[in-house]
């Protein structure tokens, strides 16, 4: 499994779709540091614009792109189906596509979390301890973001076959459906049950909050990554089992 991991990470890192999103979100990093740079400026504002760039527009992008690069183009390849036929259990291979866009997440907002360091040394914002605590954890939480939705995505395509439903699944579950929570907080019954709190960004703005104040949000995200990267692999799971025996 290690190799199969190594392997893949190998093609979706030399793809210029994955470059491309990079650059773009970090050239979008630069741009708005210069822009308050030159308007409104100071740590403070630098701290808070970039944060808003890796949750928002950041997250969107880099989890579209990398959702196609890592099970998008597996499944168009038939690459899955061929390391099953070669004899590597099914959930073996769910865990290592898993593992396969963890790591690249990870490794890409560790890259994103540096260069905002950098940025902001090259335009002069003189953050402090908490500033950098900001970024960091922002970093994490939208690593996690992206990962459980890429995952419960890859569901929707292995059940339907169809690329483009499964991109316009990560798009909702990324953008849409925290959106539509978002509406829907200020309804009686969704404000009291807390409904929001329970969905993935829900999980990741309270293990934000706790981590950068006191620390105590890190069992939160761990426990927003067990419930969801758990459900996606089961999911994909029964997908697999059910269509094997439909054979």
């Amino acid at each position: 499994m290690t190799n199969i991991i190594k392997a893949d990470l190998r093609r979706i890192l030399e793809k210029r779709s994955v470059q491309l999103i990079l650059v773009l979100c970090l050239g979008l990093s630069v741009f708005d540091a210069l822009w308050d740079k030159h308007h409104f400026w100071n740590d403070f504002v630098f701290t808070v614009h970039q944060r808003n760039l890796i949750d928002g527009a950041s997250t969107i992008f880099l989890g579209l792109v990398l959702f196609s690069a890592v099970y998008a183009d597996a499944f168009r390849a038939r690459s899955l189906q061929a390391i099953i036929g070669h004899g590597l259990s099914r959930p073996m291979v769910i865990a290592a596509k898993i593992l396969d866009c963890a790591i690249l997440t990870i490794g890409i907002y560790a890259c994103y979390f540096v260069f905002q360091l950098v940025l902001s040394l090259a335009t002069g914002a003189s953050l402090d301890d908490f500033d950098r605590t900001i970024l960091f954890f922002s970093a994490v939480c939208s690593a996690y973001v992206v990962t459980c939705c890429s995952s419960l995505a890859a569901a929707v395509l292995f059940a339907t076959d169809n690329v483009a439903l499964s991109v316009f699944a990560q798009l909702a579950l990324l953008m849409i459906i925290p959106f539509v929570l978002e509406l829907t907080g200020t309804l009686v019954f969704f404000h009291n049950n807390h409904i929001a709190d329970y969905y993935i960004t829900g999980f990741s703005e309270r293990a934000f909050t706790g981590m950068v104040l006191d620390g105590s949000g890190f069992g939160t995200l761990l426990l927003g990554t067990t419930l969801y990267i758990g459900l996606a692999w089961l999911l994909t799971f029964l997908i697999f089992r059910k269509k094997e025996l439909e054979l």
